[in-house]
């Protein structure tokens, strides 16, 4: 119990710092957490450690959050009370940050307890994958070896990412293999609606690319909250059989390209490199927003950095009621 106890308690003073992508709040979070951890940084600020010979899994978290770029550099939260107690939460107007907090603490126990693999807690995710994509792109000889990437950067209890974006980027037997060995934690099960998480940005490098449900809900708002068993009965499970996820399968072929398509015309498609099946927007950008919802959203938040997301959305509906979607018309 004292042991659980003092990892609720780590996992509290993580959650406690207010994280925006380049803030005061992530760097402190860093320099306390994560760099003592014997970590190497790269020049997008990438921090990552590489356990035993030669691994083949790569474990992926972000250290930043959707925090305010004016919030403080710690924030109140609150825990349940009692002896056991169940969920990590807050009141006021902005998010928990367990997103992507918990996949940081996740992996912080990992190391600790020796489990291979290489482990990348990348920045900017929020902002559209800035560390993800500098190292597909600049540093793909960190991959090298590399077969499977599991993200801890998904809300419920249940989900095994297959598809991100309306891509797949996990096979369904490496899936249904890893729910096999996720089993003592819950029902988890395949997924294909996952939104953006870093090891998208590895989906042409890397056969098996995932993320997995950590007991986070309500993810980019003010009622975000962690559950607090299920993040340790992931975290037990992990720490005591994570070598075991070496021996998954892998079959998906990165070199081809399988997509989901979301309306009741085509599933499952798989598509050439010109993408022959989507349809054709005259406005790369419309399109490329399509593809990457998350991502778009993390950018307006940055460039809006003053504004809730509530605000935001806001004025984009104001917009369109008021102009409709002849945008040269709207006052920007």
């Amino acid at each position: 119990m004292k042991n659980k106890q003092s990892k609720v308690k780590e996992l509290y003073e993580i959650l406690k710092f207010c994280r925006p992508a380049d803030g005061v709040g992530e760097s402190t979070m860093i320099d306390t957490f994560i760099k003592p951890l014997g970590v190497t940084e790269d020049k997008a600020g990438n921090l990552y450690k590489r356990i035993g010979k030669n691994p083949t899994v790569m474990w992926s978290c972000h250290t930043d959050t959707v925090h305010g770029f004016n919030s403080k550099e710690t924030q109140t939260i609150t825990v349940d009370s009692g002896t056991n107690p169940t969920r990590i939460f807050k009141t006021d107007k902005e998010c928990l940050g367990a997103d992507c907090g918990t996949g940081v603490w996740l992996m912080m126990q990992m190391i600790r307890a020796g489990i291979r693999g290489l482990y990348i807690f990348h920045r900017g995710e929020e902002c559209g994958g800035i560390g993800s994509n500098y190292i597909s792109s600049d540093t793909p000889e960190l991959l090298e070896g590399i077969d499977k990437a599991i993200a801890f950067d998904r809300y419920g209890y249940d989900s095994v990412i297959t598809h991100q974006g309306g891509e797949r980027t996990c096979s369904d037997a490496f899936g249904n293999d890893l729910i096999e060995l996720l089993s003592s934690v819950g029902g988890y099960r395949l997924d294909s609606n996952g939104s953006f998480t870093d090891t998208l940005n590895y989906a042409e490098q890397i056969s098996e690319c995932t993320n997995i449900s950590v007991g986070y809900f309500n993810q980019h708002t003010s009622k975000e909250y962690q559950d607090i068993s299920h993040a340790l009965a992931l975290c037990e499970l992990l720490c005591r059989h994570g070598n075991e996820f070496s021996k998954l399968v892998s079959k998906r072929d990165p070199s081809v390209r399988d997509y989901k398509w979301y309306g009741t015309s085509w599933r499952n498609q798989k598509v050439s490199q010109q993408y022959s099946v989507y349809p054709q927007y005259e406005d790369v950008l419309v399109e490329k927003i399509l593809d990457f919802p998350e991502m778009a959203a993390g950018l307006l938040r940055k460039s809006f950095h003053q504004l809730s997301d509530e605000q935001i959305a806001q004025a984009i509906e104001d917009r369109y009621y008021m102009y409709g979607e002849d945008d040269d018309q709207i006052p920007w």
